[in-house]
Formats: C-alpha cells, structure tokens, sequence
C-alpha cells in the first residue's frame, strides 16, 4: 500500500473532512479539484494523496479562500499555504486542539516542536499504557502506531477509542495488507502510510477543531430588493438540501418562500383606507428587506455546501 492506493469511498472521505459528499462532488464536477478513480459500479475511490488534498483545500475554503481560485493549484502549494495558515493559529483556531499519542517518537517531537494551540494530553508506547478513563475534555485526535498492523487492528482500534474517547484516531503504517487498511477505515480511523510528520499532526488536528468563521450578517437593504430566487429555483433547493449533511439550506429556502409569499399578499391588499394602505405598504418593504437578507444567507449557505443554484 502506498498513497496511490484507491482506498477511500465518498462517504468515508467526507466523515475525514468534514465536507459533505454533494461537496466532494460539486468539487470535483465543477472544479476538478480532484479526480477519484472509479469501481466497475461507478463508485468514487480516493487515495491517501486525494484525501491530503480535500483536506487542504477544506482549510483554505474554511479561512475564506474561493474554491475556484486554488483548486487547480498543485498539492504542494496547497501545502505551503496551509502550512502558512497553521503559524497563524489565531485566526484559526478557537481554543487547543488536545491530541494524544500511541507512538514511539511522535508524541515528544510535537511537544518539541508542533505548534504552540496543539495540547499533547498523553504520549505513550502501548495501547495498555492510556489512562483507564477518558479525560475531563475529550480528546480530539489519538495518532496510533501500527506498523505491521497486527492481526486484529480494529480490536486495538476500539480499545484505543473507548481509553481515550477521542473524536477521530489516525493510524500509522509501514506494511499491511490491504483487507486490514480496509477495516480500519469502515471502524472509523484515518490511515496514513508512515512515518507521520509535524505537518501532518497538524493539519489533521486543524480540520477537527471548530474554527472562527469570518462571517458578517448581510446589511439590510433601505428599499424593496427585486427577488434573487424563483419559486423553481428555492423548490429544486429544498429537494436538493435533504441530501447534504446541513439542513440549514432547506429552512432557510422554505423561510425565503414564505417570505415571499407575505410580501405578495401585502402588496395585493388594495384598500380604500388611507391608514390600511399605509399599514400594507410597510408590512410589503419590511417584508421585502427580511427576504433580501435571507437570500444572501441562503446565496452564501448554497456556496459553502456546493449547491448548485
């Protein structure tokens, strides 16, 4: 096994990044940010070098970079700028990322020189060796080594996850066969071919942490805003949003809607009544300025989760 192993299925991919798999689809259709191979069945397989690069461009996407603009960059320059980004940890991270380790070496090279918002919570030689009880704040990362694998890596697996209770456990390799790597990634562990480096720590690290999101409210506009969504396009939305893991598009399509609708209604409300006019008038362009904000949240969601509108 090396890094040009197809191993890695969409789904298994999008539990690693975070990314939802109408994300890793829109990526790859409309940007060609990377190229998985095919099953005979037509299922995606990624290799390691793909997951690396989904990961990358995952950080530079989350800081606020446009997909189009550094999707056709190489790995590594994708990279380089992640690199940059993780000296930089304030603006990235919100609080320490608590890490813990069952390596010979790795554990007491990222205290030495890993960045400073990696806590190293424990660095042990054996599995046996992690405290009996998970710690006050769970651990978000265990890298885990393994490097013939052994013959029941997922047993080790699970031990390591129930001592530590940790969110994601990366296991590295020398040499395995590929039906072990196999039951490694469906038990839920990130696989990784050896030796793991700094960078490596923490550019995984980074894609578990909550990360400051650089997101303003959009302004409200002063006057009625023509509609930036037909009712077409909001339905195919609501169809489309039950398939990404946020549901969030779906309810705020159906709150643009209904907030169109209100605005249509108040505006028919035709009256003799100077007052009741005036009083529909208002209702319509106060109506009129809550849709406008929600379509920019729903234009900016849509991005962010790859649909295309």
């Amino acid at each position: 096994m090396d890094e040009t192993s197809a191993l890695y299925s969409i789904g298994s991919v999008a539990n690693l990044t975070g990314l939802s798999t109408n994300t890793l689809r829109s990526w790859e259709r409309r940007h060609a940010a990377v190229e998985p191979t095919r099953t005979p069945n037509g299922g995606r397989r990624y290799t390691e070098a793909d997951v690396e690069r989904v990961q990358l461009l995952h950080a530079l996407v989350r800081e606020g970079i446009a997909i189009g603009s550094v999707a056709s960059l190489p790995t590594p320059t994708l990279r380089t700028r992640a690199d940059a980004l993780r000296d930089a940890p304030s603006a990235l991270v919100e609080e320490p990322c608590r890490v813990a380790f069952v390596h010979r070496s790795l554990g007491e090279v990222v205290e030495r020189s890993g960045p400073r918002w990696i806590e190293v919570v424990e660095t042990v030689e054996r599995v046996e060796a992690l405290v009996g009880a998970p710690p006050h704040d769970p651990i978000d990362v265990v890298f885990v080594e393994l490097p013939l694998l052994g013959d029941d890596p997922v047993e080790a697996l699970q031990e390591v996850y129930e001592r530590t209770n940790a969110r994601l456990a990366v296991v590295e390799y020398s040499f395995g066969r590929r039906g072990r790597l196999e039951e490694l990634v469906e038990a839920g562990a990130q696989v990784l071919h050896g030796p793991i480096r700094v960078a490596d720590v923490a550019r995984i690290a980074t894609g578990t942490r909550t990360r400051a999101q650089r997101f303003t409210a959009p302004s409200v506009p002063a006057d009625a805003p023509d509609p930036r969504f037909t009712r077409d396009r909001l339905a195919r939305i609501r169809e489309l949003a039950p398939q990404t893991a946020c549901e969030c598009p779906n309810h705020i399509a159906t709150l643009v809607t209904s907030l169109a609708a209100f605005e249509e209604y108040s505006r028919s409300c035709v009256s003799d009544n100077p007052e009741d006019r005036e009083l529909h008038a208002g209702l319509a362009l106060g109506t009129s300025r809550a849709r406008a904000v929600m379509e920019e949240l729903l234009m900016r969601l849509c991005e962010h989760e790859g649909i295309e509108i």
